[in-house]
C-alpha cells in the first residue's frame, strides 16, 4: 500500500526497470463461472488410496493450466493486457516503453484540448492526452524503486492517512481492490455453500415460495387429477393455507407410495381430524387403472419432495429415527451413496463428518491455486501449507454454516441440531461442541463472504508453517494478502474499528482448536475400533502436532 519514494534524480537503464516490474503471467481464468456441482462428492464405502487423491495429486491436478491463479489485469493506460506493475501502476509493453522514452528522452508533444480517449486501438493517434493520462494515474519514474525503502520509514509517511486519503493519493488501492476482488470471485467459483447462501436458510429467507403453497399445488394437483371431489374449502389448520381437500390428495398420493413416512406425518398431522369417510369417488376414478394413478402420485410426490427438500426447506435432524431418515434419501441421497448404515450412531456421526471434510479440502484446493503466486512455490511448500491450514479454513467457514443451535449439513438440505451432537456417547460428543462454541463468537464479528475470502487466503499462506522451504515467498504472499485484507475491512466496515486486530487474534484460536481437535482424532482412532480414518485425512494428521 506503501508508494511514497524519496527522489530520484538520474534515469535508470531499461535492465534495472525490468528488475522491479512484476510479472502478470497470462491466461487467468474466469473467476465468475459458479462452483462446479458435478464433481463426485467422496464416498467412505471405498476407503483406497487410489479412491482418494493426495494433497499433492490435488494440487497437481490441471497444473498445465498454471495461470488459473493469476491476476488478469489490463493496463490502466490504453486497457490492453497488463504484462506488470510498471512505473506504480499496471500497464501494458507498449505504454510501458511510451512512458519510459517520453521520460528519458524529455519528450515534449504538441498540446491537445480534446481529451482524446485512450484505448489499445488508437493509443498512438495522440501522444499528448496518452502522456496526461499516464501522469494522472500516477505513472513516476520513482515508483519503480518502491519496495526499497525501510519499513519504519514507510510507516511514518502513511501514518495518519485515512483510507480515504490513501485512496485519492496512492494509485496501489485500485491494485489492492482488483485483488481483493479475484480472491472473493474465487472463493464464490470454488465453495457450494457461502455465508450468504447458509444464513438465508437458517433465517428462512432462502425461498420466496412458503411450504403452504407448495403444499397447496401438490394436493391440487392431487386431488382433480386423483378424482377426489371434495367440497371442503377451509383450511386444514392454523399454521397452512391448504384447504383439506388438497391435503387429502396429497396424503392420498403419498399413501399410494408408502416411500415416505416423513411426509406422510407431516400430511397427516395437516389433515388431523378430516374424516376420510367425506372422500367420494367419482367416475372418473373408476375408470383410472391403479398403476396409472400410482405412476402419476409418483411424479407429484417426486416433484414435491425435490422442491420441498432439496430446495426449499432443510430437514431437521435431532434424534436417531430422523438421522436415518436423512440416510434414505431425502438430504444425502445425491452427496454419497452406498454408505453403511452402522449400529454405532456416534460412529456414524464421525464418518459423516469426515465426508464433509474431505468434500472440503477438495474445494480449499482449488481455492489455494486460484490465489495468485499460490502455484509458483515449490509443490513440497503448497502441500505444507494445505496439510496445516485447511483444518483452521474449515473451522472458520463452518461458523457461516452454524447457529447457536445446530448446523447446515448436505449444502443446506439437512440441519442437524446441536443438542442431538450433543446427546451422543462420549468421545463423540465432544467433536463439535468446542466448534460451535467458537462458531458464536465468530460470528458476533458480523462478517461477510468477501471479508471470509481474505481471511481463508491469509490462513492458507501462512509463513510459520512447519517443513517450509521458501519461508520468505509465503511471507512475502501473506503480507499481499492481510494487506489487502485490512484494506478491505477499513472500507466494508468503517465503524469497526478494532476489526482486523480481532481477525489476527482469531487465527490463533483456530489454531488452539485444530490442535485440540487433532488430538481428539487421534483418541477417537485408537480408542473406537469401528472406526477407520480417510486416507486424505490421515496424510494430513500424520506427524501434524
Amino acid at each position: 500500500m506503501e508508494q511514497l519514494q524519496e527522489e530520484v534524480p538520474e534515469v535508470r537503464e531499461e535492465e534495472e526497470e525490468e528488475e522491479e516490474a512484476v510479472t502478470v503471467p497470462s491466461g487467468a481464468s474466469d473467476p465468475s463461472a459458479g462452483p462446479d456441482s458435478s464433481l463426485p462428492s467422496s464416498s467412505y464405502t471405498d476407503l483406497s488410496q487410489s479412491s482418494s487423491p493426495s494433497l499433492s495429486d490435488q494440487l497437481q491436478m490441471g497444473c498445465e493450466e498454471t495461470a488459473s491463479g493469476a491476476l488478469n489485469v489490463e493496463c490502466r493506460v490504453c486497457g490492453d493486457k497488463a504484462s506488470g506493475f510498471h512505473y506504480g501502476v499496471h500497464a501494458c509493453e507498449g505504454c510501458k516503453g511510451f512512458f519510459r522514452r517520453t521520460i528519458r528522452m524529455k519528450l515534449e508533444y504538441e498540446k491537445c484540448e480534446r481529451s482524446c480517449k485512450i484505448q489499445k486501438k488508437n493509443r498512438n493517434k495522440c501522444q499528448y492526452c496518452r502522456f496526461q493520462k499516464c501522469l494522472s494515474l500516477g505513472m513516476s519514474h520513482n515508483a519503480i524503486r518502491f519496495g526499497r525503502m525501510p519499513e519504519a520509514e514507510k510507516r511514518k509517511l502513511v501514518a495518519g492517512l485515512t483510507a480515504s486519503e490513501i485512496s485519492c493519493q496512492n494509485p496501489q488501492v485500485a491494485d489492492l481492490k482488483a485483488f481483493s476482488k479475484h480472491i472473493y470471485n474465487a472463493y464464490l467459483k470454488n465453495f457450494n455453500m457461502t455465508k450468504k447462501k447458509a444464513r438465508g436458510i437458517l433465517t428462512g429467507k432462502a425461498s420466496s415460495t412458503p411450504v403452504s403453497s407448495l403444499l397447496w399445488q401438490a394436493g391440487l394437483a392431487a386431488a382433480s387429477v386423483g378424482g377426489c371431489s371434495l367440497s371442503s374449502s377451509s383450511s386444514c389448520c392454523n399454521y397452512c393455507t391448504c384447504t383439506s381437500s388438497q391435503l387429502r390428495g396429497l396424503y392420498m398420493s403419498c399413501h399410494l407410495l408408502g416411500k415416505f413416512p416423513p411426509l406422510l406425518r407431516l400430511v397427516h398431522v395437516c389433515v388431523g381430524a378430516v374424516s376420510q369417510g367425506s372422500l367420494s369417488t367419482g367416475r372418473r376414478e373408476q375408470q383410472m387403472d391403479r398403476q396409472r394413478r400410482e405412476s402419476w402420485a409418483e411424479l407429484e410426490c417426486s416433484r414435491f419432495l425435490t422442491t420441498l427438500f432439496f430446495f426449499k426447506q432443510p430437514f431437521v435432524i435431532h434424534d436417531m429415527d430422523t438421522l436415518w431418515q436423512a440416510e434414505k434419501g431425502l438430504v444425502w441421497k445425491q452427496l454419497v451413496n452406498g454408505i453403511p448404515p452402522y449400529k454405532e450412531i456416534g460412529v456414524h456421526v464421525f464418518y459423516r463428518c469426515q465426508c464433509t471434510t474431505v468434500e472440503t479440502v477438495r474445494e480449499l484446493t482449488e481455492f489455494a491455486k486460484s490465489i495468485p503466486s499460490f502455484i509458483g512455490l515449490y509443490l513440497n511448500d503448497q502441500v505444507t501449507l494445505l496439510k496445516y491450514g485447511v483444518h483452521e479454513a474449515i473451522f472458520a467457514m463452518l461458523a457461516s454454516i452454524m447457529n447457536k443451535d445446530g448446523l447446515l449439513v448436505a449444502n443446506g438440505n439437512g440441519f442437524v441440531t446441536r443438542e442431538f451432537l450433543r446427546s451422543l456417547r462420549k468421545p463423540f460428543n465432544e467433536i463439535m461442541e468446542p466448534k460451535f462454541e467458537f462458531a458464536v463468537k465468530f460470528n458476533a464479528l458480523e462478517l461477510d463472504d468477501s471479508d471470509l475470502s481474505l481471511f481463508v487466503a491469509a490462513i492458507i499462506l501462512c509463513g510459520d508453517r512447519p517443513g517450509l522451504m521458501n519461508v520468505k515467498q509465503v511471507e512475502e504472499i501473506q503480507d499481499n494478502i492481510l494487506r489487502a485484507l485490512e484494506f478491505h475491512l477499513q472500507s466494508n466496515h468503517p465503524d469497526a474499528q478494532y476489526l482486523f486486530p480481532k481477525l489476527l487474534q482469531k487465527m490463533a484460536d483456530l489454531r488452539q482448536l485444530v490442535t485440540e481437535h487433532a488430538q481428539l482424532v487421534q483418541k477417537i482412532k485408537k480408542t473406537e475400533t469401528e472406526t477407520s480414518l480417510h486416507p486424505l485425512l490421515q496424510e494430513i494428521y500424520k506427524d501434524m502436532y
